[in-house]
C-alpha cells in the first residue's frame, strides 16, 4: 500500500504546520473569542439598569 492511500483507507488526516499556520489560526481564533467575550460584556453592561426607576422609588416595587 502506497503512503498516499494509508490516510485514505484509515480514515487518519495529518495536519502538516508548515510557516505556523497552525499556530497562528489558534491565536486569531483565540483573539476574535476574548473579543467577543468582551463585547457580550459590555452587551450585558448596557442592560443592566444604572439607577433606579424613579416610578419604582416613588411607588414601590410593586407599581
Amino acid at each position: 500500500m502506497a503512503p498516499v492511500d494509508d490516510c485514505l483507507s484509515t480514515g487518519e488526516q495529518r495536519i502538516v504546520d508548515t510557516a505556523g499556520q497552525v499556530d497562528r489560526c489558534m491565536r486569531r481564533l483565540r483573539t476574535s473569542q476574548e473579543h467577543q467575550a468582551a463585547a457580550d460584556r459590555r452587551r450585558a453592561d448596557r442592560r443592566a439598569p444604572k439607577q433606579p426607576s424613579l416610578i419604582n422609588g416613588i411607588y414601590g416595587e410593586d407599581a
